[in-house]
């Protein structure tokens, strides 16, 4: 019998609603929106859970978020993945986020992206003497 594999565990934060300035109409640039944020974390291996303290984590992104200003909701979305990459041990996250009712009749429009840690330089330059 073959080994069982199975599903990476996951810590999950679930409509962490940021207040912040996003968008790219110069509208946009003035009055802070609503950006609700969605993440799937799973640890990085070897770390046993709970690797991320999702309380730690929700604080960071709001400070990252309401603190500065934000283009396209695309680039929010990557960028929150990379400072969960970066800031914190894990193997891969999804981001999920979007602006509820950004348009009449539109309940909500987001962006979703999934990210892995960039791989790990060898040790060396492999080369001979």
């Amino acid at each position: 019998m073959g080994a069982n594999k199975n599903p990476p565990d996951k810590i999950f934060l679930r409509g962490l609603r940021l207040d912040c300035i996003i968008g790219v109409d110069a509208a946009e640039q003035h009055a802070r929106q609503a950006v609700l944020l969605d993440a799937d974390i799973v640890p990085r291996a070897g770390v046993a859970p709970p690797a991320v303290d999702y309380a730690v984590l929700a604080k960071r992104l709001r400070e990252w978020a309401e603190g500065g200003r934000h283009g396209l909701l695309e680039e929010f979305a990557v960028a929150a993945a990379d400072l969960i990459l970066a800031e914190f041990a894990v193997g891969e996250v999804w981001v999920r986020c979007g602006k509820p009712q950004p348009l009449p009749g539109v309940e909500f429009a987001g962006v979703e992206v999934w990210r892995f840690p960039p791989p790990t330089p060898p040790i060396g330059d492999g080369g001979g003497v």
